[in-house]
């Protein structure tokens, strides 16, 4: 807001109307929805299906604990600031005790 306010799309004093609140509501959902656009439209523009694989990716360790929860710990460290597009969930356990499909 204080953004359109500086680029006179709005008075100093302006109250706010419902013009106002309809076009900070678009501002926000272009905030919200862009890195979903960037992704359908680099999809677009590379010849991709649109809607493959819209979620996030899994990996699944299976190894002895302290090797699964060590890399379960620096993967999820790796994507933790991507977004859920291009995240991964990671799941870990040992083969011989616990891991079973969840």
């Amino acid at each position: 807001f204080g953004i359109a306010k500086t680029a006179g799309l709005f008075p100093v004093t302006a109250e706010l109307t419902l013009a106002t609140h309809l076009i900070l509501m678009v501002d926000g959902f272009i905030y919200v929805f862009s890195p979903q656009w960037c992704c359908l439209l680099l999809r677009l523009v590379q010849g991709r299906p649109l809607l493959h694989r819209m979620t996030g990716r899994a990996l699944v360790i299976g190894d002895i604990p302290w090797v699964a929860q060590s890399l379960k710990a620096y993967v999820s460290k790796l994507f933790a600031c991507a977004y859920s597009a291009a995240s991964i969930s990671v799941w870990s356990a040992n083969p011989g005790d616990h891991l079973v499909h969840r």
